[in-house]
């Protein structure tokens, strides 16, 4: 069995090929770093040499290390902003407010997800319309407990409600 490693390509190719290009940076950077100390340090004693190398590299790797860090946020939030927005609206829906709408930035991603929770909503929001049209035209019989009736009338409206 095949394994699918690229389960969105629209959102994946992106990322990955922010995150390799910005090793790939790092590398050059690092190997250019290297030379450069070599050739610095040549003439100077073995251990003020080594201190001096030693002390370049960690200062290089703490830079990468904070620019990692930043671009890993940066990509993270480009998907899991949205994941938030969805889950704030569909926890509206859930408490009944099925006018709520996904919005998103331009540059996030999920934007096909975020139309299909939308029009989702939508057709709840036209289904449950239709449903107290359908509950206000009946009449309220003479002589019944409008009172009852509402009190039922609410407990269906909540048992239609996921």
């Amino acid at each position: 069995m095949r394994k699918i490693y690229y389960v969105f390509p629209k959102i994946q190719y992106p990322i990955s090929l922010q995150w390799t290009a910005t090793v790939v940076v790092e590398l050059i950077i690092f190997g250019i770093t290297v030379v450069l100390t070599s050739r610095i340090t040549e003439g100077l004693e073995r251990d003020m040499a080594i201190y001096l190398r030693f002390a370049v590299f960690i200062a290089v790797i703490l830079l990468f290390s904070m620019m990692n860090f930043w671009l890993s946020i940066k990509l993270t939030h480009r998907i899991a902003g949205p994941l938030v927005q969805v889950q704030r609206v569909l926890n509206q829906a859930r408490h009944g407010n099925y006018n709520a709408r996904v919005k998103m930035r331009t540059n996030d991603c999920l934007h096909e997800f975020a139309t299909e929770v939308n029009l989702m909503l939508q057709s709840l929001e036209d289904s449950y319309g239709i449903l107290k049209e359908i509950q206000s035209s009946f009449d309220t019989p003479q002589g019944a407990d409008s009172n009852r009736i509402k009190q039922i009338s609410t407990h269906e409206k909540s048992s239609i409600k996921p």
